[in-house]
């Protein structure tokens, strides 16, 4: 499969495709995201002993709520990820 094939009303003189990072784009370094997923596998999925699979799965909704909603990150001036986001929709409405 050609994952670079032209789609409908491609102006065809398009650049090639460039590698991830490329034109200025931010590129998460491999310590930030591993450090990313070891917080819900601690806070989450190691967190208790669940009955089955299911039940974890489902847990994970909750997790994420929290996580998004309540949960106070250091990075962000001990907000919430929510909080944070309304902070900047204030100040920039598009």
């Amino acid at each position: 499969m050609n994952v670079h094939k032209k789609c409908e009303g491609d102006a065809g003189g398009a650049s090639p495709p460039r590698p991830a990072g490329a034109g200025g784009k931010r590129v998460a370094e491999p310590w930030k995201v591993e450090r990313f997923i070891q917080t819900p596998l601690r806070e989450w999925a190691y967190a208790a002993a669940y009955a089955t699979s299911a039940v974890r799965t489902c847990a994970l909704g909750n997790y994420l709520r929290f996580y998004n909603a309540e949960r106070r990150h250091t990075a962000l001036g001990f907000q919430p990820p929510l909080a944070r986001l309304a902070a900047l929709s204030e100040q920039r409405p598009y």
